[in-house]
């Protein structure tokens, strides 16, 4: 079984992210049900942070809701320019729930910034030990007040959901693998 957590990160765009968390849910939670039984949660990780020393830094608590998840959804909205200094300090801080486990990034927003984003996000995704798919999802269907899917943008979603899952399950073999050799190490030592 895999827990995959769908995790809101921007605190300025935190009612659009939730809508757009709500609008792709149902269709993650389809696949999940047919691929062995994958589970996913929603993490408003926005509800997680403590000021330190002058920065938002994720609290325990927020560590924990972490820790317990396979592999990470991250819903953001597009932007141009560099990732946001917010979301820089928010990776960097749960760097070590990162390690080891999957991830893939849900972006709305503009067309013209689609790109840049996911390059960017992943970018810095990339510092940490973690897999990335091949492609991520970007919904261009999306408007705050009404949002329609279309059949395209379903089967886009779902066979994007479906390769995560993959990417999930194969980090999480490797996981089990490591702390099995590493206990093995240890025995024998």
């Amino acid at each position: 079984m895999n827990n995959i957590g769908v995790v809101l990160i921007d605190k300025e765009n935190e009612k659009e992210s939730t809508a757009v968390s709500k609008k792709v849910l149902p269709y993650l939670k389809k696949v999940g049900r047919r691929a062995y039984d994958t589970t996913f949660e929603v993490i408003a990780l926005t509800d997680f942070l403590v000021p330190v020393d002058e920065q938002l830094m994720v609290s325990d608590k927020g560590h924990q809701q972490l820790a317990k998840k396979d592999g990470y959804i991250f819903i953001v909205p597009t932007f141009s320019g560099g990732v946001p200094k917010d979301y820089c300090q928010l990776f960097s801080s749960i760097s070590e729930e990162l390690n080891n486990k999957s991830a893939l990034v849900i972006c709305y927003g503009s067309e013209n910034d689609r790109k840049n984003t996911k390059q960017k996000i992943n970018e810095v995704l990339l510092q940490y030990d973690i897999g990335l798919p091949t492609s991520d999802i970007f919904l261009p269907e999306y408007n705050f007040f009404d949002w329609h899917l279309k059949d395209v943008i379903e089967d886009y979603i779902v066979s994007r959901i479906k390769e995560f899952i993959y990417w999930t399950q194969a980090m999480k073999y490797l996981r089990n693998l490591k702390s099995s050799l590493d206990l093995e190490r240890f025995v024998a030592d």
